[in-house]
């Protein structure tokens, strides 16, 4: 998938470096737990990596590596995540970003395409964002998406998160 300045692909096996640095930086995880596992988030990437066609399941978790189109640069990751909220199935899009691409418009760039391609293409009826509140980056781009601010939920584990949705006449 591509927007004017990026690349949205399946992730691939030799992602999962760029992949590890980016769960193992404290800046990028501070609203998601913090840093993951080196050896643990590496594991999950590889069987990832492994399966691309899993991007074409209709369920489970689907990654897609962000590339700049220009530089070809990987910088990030964009996701349909399956998550069990409130006792239903839901899809959340997720994207995260190396630090150095912050401030570009580019998960915003991103999450708009994905979310285009989930409910036009996938037809999912609706997709959703559980994002710290404290995180205004994350807030920014949801509401740049046209997702609107549904509730305020817990989490397994006690954090709180607001959770947004996005619905196809947003688009």
């Amino acid at each position: 998938m591509l927007t004017p300045r990026l690349s949205l692909r399946p992730f691939a096996i030799e992602d999962v470096d760029d992949a590890v640095l980016l769960w193992t930086d404290p800046r990028v995880t501070k609203h998601i737990g913090g840093p993951r596992d080196t050896a643990e988030i590496r594991e999950y990437f590889q069987q990832v990596g492994n399966h691309p066609e899993a991007i074409f399941a209709d369920d489970g978790d689907r990654w897609w590596s962000i590339t700049r189109l220009k530089t070809g640069r990987w910088i990030g990751l964009c996701g349909l995540l399956a998550k069990e909220i409130d006792g239903r199935d839901e899809l959340e899009l997720t994207y995260f970003l190396m630090p150095d691409a912050w401030e570009h418009g580019y998960a915003t760039e991103a999450a708009t395409r994905l979310a285009d391609y989930a409910l036009r293409d996938l037809k999912i009826p609706s997709l959703v964002s559980l994002i710290d509140p404290g995180n205004a980056r994350s807030v920014g781009v949801a509401v740049h998406v046209g997702m609107t601010l549904e509730k305020t939920i817990p989490r397994p584990g006690g954090a709180v998160r607001r959770l947004y949705r996005l619905r196809p006449h947003r688009l």
